[in-house]
């Protein structure tokens, strides 16, 4: 399954805006701070953990491409189900993304001078990705893009999400001055989000194991 979404991506010309949707939007919260200190001249004390802290949230964008590239309606009168679509597409939303979620955090850490947070980093980057990434899966399936126009589903997603967030980017820009209490903080937060994660994946295959191809028929 993975290699024919893999297929699918290559078939479709999108290997290329897959990767780019995702490290343009990252490239783009860090060039806008970027900008921002340049040209006024005030430090925003952002650091390479706080920038980590978004990796996982871009990471919506670009599960919702992967969704969006072909309609699966004729996948009903094969011997898949959408639960087995959502995980290979999980699989190669995981593949295409990791290596830039390493690149942007290293990148960062080199540009701010600050190699000593990358691993802080590189963890909390990888504990937001699994858990958003396993959030939005539960929650929208394969119809990620119709889905999200579902107030319901939306609000849900910021309760599951928007919290660990400030969390994590709050405990992020204390670090400067509080390490000794931000940084437990931020470990304890990411090994909780990847705890959570683990049980957001079965549980989503059991809610998309019975449902059909077909966003009408799923019954929205």
């Amino acid at each position: 399954m993975v290699a024919k979404e893999w297929a699918e991506v290559r078939r479709a010309g999108a290997l290329a805006p897959v990767v780019m949707s995702f490290a343009g939007h990252l490239l783009a919260v860090y060039g806008m701070s970027w900008v921002f200190e340049a040209g006024v001249g005030v430090s925003l004390g952002f650091n390479v953990v706080f920038y980590s802290g978004f990796v996982g949230f871009m990471g919506v964008m670009t599960y919702s491409f992967l969704t969006n590239l072909e309609h699966n309606e004729y996948l009903n009168v094969q011997p898949v189900s959408v639960d087995m679509v959502v995980k290979a597409k999980l699989v190669l939303y995981f593949l295409l993304t990791a290596g830039v979620s390493v690149a942007y955090v290293v990148s960062i850490g080199v540009l701010k001078g600050q190699l000593s947070m990358v691993p802080l980093g590189l963890l909390l980057a990888g504990a937001t990705s699994a858990y958003v990434a396993g959030v939005t899966c539960y929650l929208t399936g394969l119809w990620t893009n119709t889905m999200f126009f579902d107030a319901r589903v939306i609000i849900r997603f910021c309760a599951y999400v928007v919290p660990p967030m400030v969390v994590a980017e709050i405990a992020a820009l204390m670090l400067p001055v509080r390490p000794w209490l931000a940084t437990p903080v931020i470990v304890a937060l990411s090994a909780l989000l990847l705890l959570a994660s683990m049980p957001l994946l079965r549980r989503t295959e059991r809610k998309w194991a019975g449902v059909p191809f077909s966003f009408v028929n799923a019954g929205g």
